[in-house]
């Protein structure tokens, strides 16, 4: 998902996935979970990053909804990069 988005987020947005462990209090188990972060681009500031906020939230929603979850592709349901930096 986030390498379907590459191209697309705000130049002062950057967005990470790893994968961690959470451990239940409860029961003592480990559940393998994905972590998304969104996080200023190197050389950004907190000002434009925070104007970018939305339009990296809404691109990866829009990105996670029209990914094929058998072939993981999104890339024909993309819209061309003009027509998305306008919305």
């Amino acid at each position: 998902m986030v390498a379907a988005a590459d191209g697309y987020l705000p130049a002062a947005v950057t967005a990470q996935l790893t994968r961690t462990d959470l451990t239940s209090n409860k029961s003592g188990r480990r559940h393998p979970v994905l972590n998304l972060s969104l996080t200023p681009a190197p050389g950004s500031g907190w000002p434009d990053y925070f104007t970018g906020l939305d339009q990296a939230v809404r691109t990866l929603t829009h990105v996670a909804r029209h990914t094929d979850p058998v072939t993981g592709c999104a890339c024909a349901l993309r819209p061309s990069h003009t027509s998305w930096e306008a919305r």
